[in-house]
């Protein structure tokens, strides 16, 4: 009986990572086509620029993302210890 609610939030949690997926690379070709075309210099150089944008984003995400499931760990230690 148990395996029916967790088999329903698997499928929530992949449905909702493909989401993010799609989202992130949504964003990022987003900001590289922005900044191909109104950054300087040669197509080459702004589409690195905005290359290293996407990156500067996305590890930004990446360490609020550790910040909280860091977060997320203590909070659920403290909630065994009481």
């Amino acid at each position: 009986m148990l395996s029916k609610p967790v088999s329903d939030v698997n499928s929530a949690f992949n449905m909702i990572q493909q989401f993010a997926g799609s989202l992130g690379v949504s964003i990022a070709t987003a900001l590289i086509s922005l900044n191909q075309k109104y950054g300087q210099g040669s197509l080459a150089t702004r589409s690195y620029q905005g290359g290293k944008l996407d990156f500067c984003l996305f590890a930004f995400l990446g360490l609020i993302a550790i910040c909280l499931i860091w977060h997320n760990f203590h909070l659920q230690a403290r909630s065994t210890n009481e």
